[in-house]
């Protein structure tokens, strides 16, 4: 299991894409394996990233905003 030892936007989103990733046995949609985190185009980090940002925002303050 992981542990979260930092909060930073990045870290939340690289957090959730792993769990995401052991979830669906690290395999995209198409079956294909899923890239590591350091690989992944820096649009699809940056979803990650405001993916997770609302569920922290709504974790921390019970608020999301979109």
């Amino acid at each position: 299991m992981s542990t979260l030892t930092t909060t930073t936007p990045e870290s939340r989103a690289q957090l959730a894409y792993t769990a995401y990733g052991k979830a669906v046995d690290f395999r995209n949609k198409d079956g294909d394996e899923m890239p590591p985190w350091h690989e992944l185009p820096e649009a699809i980090q940056a979803a990650w990233v405001s993916a997770a940002g609302v569920i922290w925002d709504l974790a921390t303050t019970g608020h999301a905003t979109m």
